[in-house]
């Protein structure tokens, strides 16, 4: 009876063994993967807390919506960046009688696609107070130079090259508008009747970028009722539809052009609806900027 005892304490203590090493390495693994979770979660929180930060930045940065209030007789202003901050902006400045404007879509998105934004920001102010406000031609050859001088200043073939697709508009004494883009277009709704003033095709401030001499700018006079449209591309490069196919221009021109709202808020309301019914469960591939007004 003792040896039977003595056996069934040995082979006990064999299977205890490996038993209570096995315990004792999941509470020690339980242990590093809590400890990985905690400090995951306070690098999280201190990522979060960056991009609010660049959020309020950002937000700081755009104009009011007592400014535009101030400046249009109506208005509307779709900005959805992707990832809570981005690269696409609207901007405006008046100055005396001359109102300049923009709408901007800058290379990257999240965090450095804002800092872009601030970045252009400044250098736009710089210009329309120290050389030129009436020429959005000027106005862009000059963005174009001093962006390369402040960001691509020997830039070699594998660093990145940043810039950003932009358009500006210069409205004169509330009776001239003059425009002047590089890969973003002026839409004009007149009546019935959309006209769409497209500028350079390649976007400012990237190394390889040379603006033509014949760039100039597309001088119009405003009329009762005229409706002005600036849109980076993320609107029309959505996917969506049956075919999950970009949104594109056709049906963005259509859009504005079949338009029935009595006001720019029921506008936007038609801009916002078409395009959430287009997307559906699609996520939102770009970062989107519209800016819409009508002189006072």
């Amino acid at each position: 009876m003792g040896f039977f005892v003595a056996v069934f304490y040995i082979v006990s203590r064999k299977i205890a063994n490996p038993y209570k090493q096995a315990l004792l390495l999941n509470m020690e693994l339980e242990k590093k993967v809590t400890d990985r979770t905690i400090e995951l979660r306070e690098i999280n929180k201190k990522v979060m807390d960056s991009i609010d930060y660049a959020k309020r930045m950002q937000e700081s940065i755009l104009p009011s919506g007592d400014e535009l209030k101030s400046i249009f007789r109506e208005h509307f202003v779709i900005w959805r960046p992707r990832d809570v901050v981005g690269g696409d902006f609207y901007w405006v400045r008046e100055i005396g009688e001359t109102v300049i404007l923009a709408v901007g879509d800058c290379t990257g998105h999240g965090v450095p696609g804002s800092l872009m934004t601030m970045t252009v920001n400044a250098v736009l102010y710089n210009i329309v107070t120290g050389i030129n406000k009436d020429d959005p031609e000027i106005i862009l050859r000059e963005l174009d130079k001093l962006l390369k001088q402040a960001l691509n200043k020997g830039l070699k073939s594998d660093t990145t090259d940043d810039g950003l697709d932009i358009t500006i508009c210069c409205i004169k004494n509330k009776s001239r508008i003059s425009y002047a883009g590089a890969n973003i277009s002026l839409y004009i709704k007149r009546e019935q009747e959309l006209k769409v003033c497209k500028g350079y095709k390649k976007g400012v401030g990237y190394h390889g970028t040379v603006l033509p001499d014949g760039l100039t700018n597309t001088v119009l006079p405003v009329k009762e009722g005229d409706v002005f449209i600036l849109t980076s591309d993320g609107f029309i490069h959505q996917n969506g539809g049956n075919k999950n196919y970009p949104f594109g221009r056709k049906r963005f021109y259509n859009l504005i052009q079949n338009s029935s709202a009595l006001s720019m808020e029921a506008m936007k309301t038609e801009f916002e609806s078409a395009l959430q019914e287009y997307m559906k469960d699609e996520p939102q591939r770009d970062d989107i900027v519209v800016l819409a007004f009508m002189v006072k």
